[in-house]
C-alpha cells in the first residue's frame, strides 16, 4: 500500500491572551492508501485540532507533514487552499449544505474552483447520486431530504473531485442506528473500492469496528487503542 500522509512530531499551541495552550504534542501517525482510520477520544482531547491539520486547513506550530513521502510546506494560503481542493474531501459534522442550492449543485460546489470540466463534473455527480440510491433526489433541496440523505450529499461533494484521502468528523452525529450503518457502510466502500483513505474522528463507539486501525485521542498526544 502507497503512504499518503505522514505526520512527524507534529504539535501546535494556541495562544490565548498570555497562555499558551498545547492542543497537540509529538504526533507520530501514517495513512496508507485504501485505509480505514478511526480516531477517538473525549471533548477537548485534540481531535478536531488533528483533523484540520491532517486536513491542511490550519499548519502546525512544529514537525512536519510528508504527503506521497514528500514534505508539504506552502508559500501562501491559496498554494495551501489548491493542494487541499485536489487532494482532500471533508465530510462535515455539521455538513455546510448550501440551502438553496439543491443536492447535485451541492455537490458541484467544490468543482468552481478545480481544474474539472463542468460537463465531466456533472456527469460523476449523477454517477455519485446513482451509486449512493439518489437519482431521483437530484433536484431536491437539503430542507427536502432526510437526515442520511443530506449525509449522503455531502459524502459525495466530498468526492467530487477523486481526492485521495477523505476526513469525517462525527460522520454518525444525529443519525438514527440504521441510517448509521448505511453511511459507514458507504465510508467503508470509498476505501475499500475507491482506494481513498478515510480518517474519522468520532465519539460513536458503533464506528469503531469499521477501522482497520483504530488511535485514542487523550490530552494532544494519541496512541494505538
Amino acid at each position: 500500500m502507497s503512504k499518503l500522509l505522514r505526520m512527524e512530531k507534529v504539535s501546535k499551541v494556541f495562544k490565548k491572551g498570555g497562555l499558551e495552550i498545547l492542543a497537540l504534542k509529538d504526533i507520530d501517525i501514517e495513512l496508507f492508501e485504501g485505509e480505514f482510520v478511526c480516531i477517538t477520544g473525549r471533548s477537548g482531547s485534540g481531535k478536531t485540532t488533528f483533523l484540520n491539520i491532517a486536513g491542511f486547513l490550519d499548519v502546525p506550530t512544529s514537525g512536519n507533514i510528508f504527503y506521497l513521502d514528500r514534505p508539504v510546506s506552502f508559500s501562501s494560503y491559496d498554494e495551501m487552499t489548491e493542494f487541499r481542493r485536489n487532494n482532500i474531501g471533508f465530510i462535515f459534522q455539521k455538513l455546510y449544505l448550501q440551502s438553496h442550492l439543491t443536492a447535485i449543485e451541492n455537490i458541484l460546489l467544490p468543482v468552481r474552483y478545480s481544474s474539472y470540466s463542468l460537463s465531466d463534473a456533472e456527469e460523476r455527480a449523477l454517477e455519485l447520486l446513482r451509486s449512493f440510491g439518489l437519482a431521483d433526489r437530484r433536484d431536491f433541496f437539503p430542507s427536502e431530504l432526510s437526515g442520511g440523505e443530506c449525509q449522503r450529499i455531502a459524502i459525495a461533494r466530498a468526492l467530487i473531485n477523486s481526492p485521495k484521502i477523505i476526513l469525517a468528523d462525527e460522520p454518525t452525529s444525529d443519525l438514527d442506528n440504521r441510517t448509521s450503518v448505511e453511511v459507514m457502510d458507504i465510508l467503508k466502500d470509498i476505501s475499500e473500492n475507491r482506494k481513498a483513505s478515510v480518517l474519522t474522528v468520532t465519539h460513536d463507539s458503533s464506528v469503531v469496528p469499521y477501522g482497520d486501525r483504530v488511535f485514542i485521542m487523550d490530552e494532544g498526544m494519541i496512541r494505538l487503542a
